[in-house]
Order: C-alpha cells, then sequence, then structure tokens
C-alpha cells in the first residue's frame, strides 16, 4: 500500500522537492501546459487518478483492497470475493459533474484538493496520521472478520465503507475551518498566518525589495535545504524528433558531462517493445497463480486528460 503512495521521497527525483512542489511541497503535478518543452516526473498517485486497488491472491482466499480517488491520500477498504454486492451505496456512486455529499469518492477527491492549499502542514498533521488510525483499525479487524460466514463478512464491509466515508467527510469539514485563508485556526489559535517557509524564502531570493520575484534553475540548491538529494544520474533536456535521439544533456553539479561514446546505458527501445524486466515480473506473476501460490498486484486508474466527463458508476 506504501508503494501505491509513494512519491520518490528521499531520492533525487522526490516530488515534494524543488519550485514545482511549491512552498508546502506538495507531491502532485500540474498537467498539460507547454509538454513539448518538457516534462514532470509521473507520480503513482495523481490528481486524475479514480480510484487503485491491490489485488490478493491465494490457494484459499481472494479478496481486492480498494482505495477512492488517489492512493496518496486515500484509505484501502477489502472486498472479499465469496461476498456478492457487499458495497455500500455510498462507496458505488460518484459524478465528475455534481459535487455529491453521498459518495465517499467525493470526500476522498475533496480532500486532497484541500490539501493542495497546504499539503505539508494538512499531511503531518491531520490527513497522513488518519489514514494510518483507519488502515491500522481495518487491518486488525479484517484479520479477524476474514474467519466469519460471507453474510456477515457482507455487514462487515459495508458496515466499514459507511464509517470510513463519515470519517472523512468529517475530516474535510475540519480542514476548511483549520486551514482557511492561508492561515491555520487551532482551539488555541484563531487566523495563524502560515507564511513561506524560510527554505523556500532564501531559494527564491525573497527580500525587502517588494517588486515581483522572478526564478530561474540553478544545478543544485542551498546544501541545507531539508531532505535534499543531490542528483547522481545524468538525464537529456530535450528529445530530437528529425534525429530520434535524445539531446541537450545535463551535467551534474561538480561532474563534467560524459563523452559522446560512453555507453550510458540508455539505448534506446523500439516503440513497442516490452522492457525484460516487466516481462520477467509479468512471467513470474502468472506462474505464481498458475501454481496457486498466492500473490499481490496493485492498479492505479485515472480518466484521460481532457476527456468527456460523464458518471462514474465505481463499484457495484
Amino acid at each position: 500500500m506504501k508503494m501505491m503512495s509513494d512519491g520518490y521521497e528521499g531520492t533525487e527525483f522526490d516530488m515534494t522537492q524543488g519550485i514545482l512542489a511549491g512552498p508546502y511541497r506538495t507531491p502532485f503535478r500540474v498537467e498539460g501546459g507547454p509538454t513539448s518543452m518538457g516534462d514532470v516526473p509521473r507520480g503513482i498517485s495523481i490528481f486524475r487518478t479514480l480510484y487503485s486497488t491491490i489485488t490478493e491472491t491465494g490457494p484459499s482466499q481472494s479478496l481486492v483492497w480498494y482505495a477512492p480517488d488517489t492512493p496518496k491520500t486515500s484509505v484501502y477498504v477489502p472486498l472479499d470475493h465469496r461476498v456478492a454486492s457487499g458495497v455500500s451505496r455510498t462507496f458505488s456512486k460518484g459524478n465528475h459533474q455534481e459535487f455529491d455529499r453521498t459518495a465517499a469518492w467525493w470526500a476522498f477527491g475533496f480532500v486532497n484538493n484541500w490539501m493542495q492549499l497546504n499539503y505539508e502542514g494538512m499531511s503531518e498533521q491531520d490527513v497522513y496520521p488518519m489514514m494510518k488510525e483507519w488502515q491500522d483499525k481495518i487491518d486488525a479487524e479484517w484479520g479477524e472478520a476474514r474467519q466469519l460466514d460471507p453474510k456477515l463478512i457482507k455487514d462487515w464491509q459495508m458496515h466499514l465503507q459507511e464509517q470510513l466515508a463519515a470519517s472523512w467527510w468529517g475530516l474535510a469539514d475540519r480542514l476548511v475551518w483549520k486551514y482557511n485563508d492561508m492561515s491555520t485556526t487551532t482551539p488555541n489559535v484563531t487566523d495563524s498566518s502560515d507564511g513561506y517557509p524560510e527554505w523556500y524564502a532564501k531559494m527564491i531570493g525573497y527580500s525587502q525589495d517588494v517588486h515581483p520575484i522572478w526564478v530561474q534553475p540553478v544545478p543544485r540548491p542551498d546544501a541545507t535545504l531539508p531532505g535534499y538529494v543531490a542528483s547522481t544520474v545524468v538525464l537529456p533536456r530535450a528529445w530530437d524528433e528529425s534525429a530520434e535521439q535524445w539531446v541537450d544533456w545535463a551535467p551534474l553539479p561538480m561532474c563534467p558531462l560524459p563523452d559522446a561514446d560512453v555507453d550510458m546505458g540508455l539505448a534506446a527501445t523500439a516503440p513497442g517493445a516490452l522492457d525484460t524486466g516487466l516481462l520477467a515480473g509479468l512471467i513470474a506473476l502468472v506462474a505464481a497463480l498458475s501454481a496457486g501460490v498466492g500473490a499481490s498486484v496493485g492498479f492505479v486508474v485515472g480518466r484521460r486528460r481532457g476527456e468527456r466527463s460523464t458518471g462514474y458508476l465505481l463499484l457495484q
């Protein structure tokens, strides 16, 4: 489950780092724009994720762990294969064109969107602790519930889903009053301005000059930047369509560019070719399933950018 919400934290590709993460370190990125100029890392969790699943198989029992919206800020609930229609109404609906407080999917989507006002603050103080509390509760209860009769498992599943949805709407309401107008309100302090973090102010050249601040890329930030991991991988800045090759290789800080004839392990792959590592993984998974050995596989499902908006019946 942690893998599904990973944002490459602690690596040189950490999505909570850099100017695009903003002062409050969001791991999410705005998509679209001038894609011919460049791109951003593709996170496992993205804004337009509809839901994610982790399928657990085995000779005695199989189930799907389901999380509405993006897994970075969601909670997984088990759906046992022995239970027919064990999904509550709140987990079975969701439409992009209608904000619906009876839909759990909207509760998780709203919380994630509101978090972009101060992602670091809300994630550390409110959302991540609540995610852990719920996931630990579900894991503990499921250890006992899975031994029950399927009818009782169905009742437990549906009650759990309704409880979780109500709890997440409560969290959504709390975040609205706690993080309002770019300030934070607690039982002891009302409307305390969040301000810009010191590391961010230093990075952008914050000063007494009140003119607009403009920034440009630098090879590396100040060494005191919290969480900074130095680059170790050389990557190109552009793709030459006519030559069909990567160009404008960026030098690493304090490191020379590699010679042109040095093999960098980045040989072009023909369009449609399947990565051998991925192929080996798929073969291993199929072999495990065929042999009756337990296995798990996760999927993240999202909508395409710009597609026609429709209602999504999430579960049934």
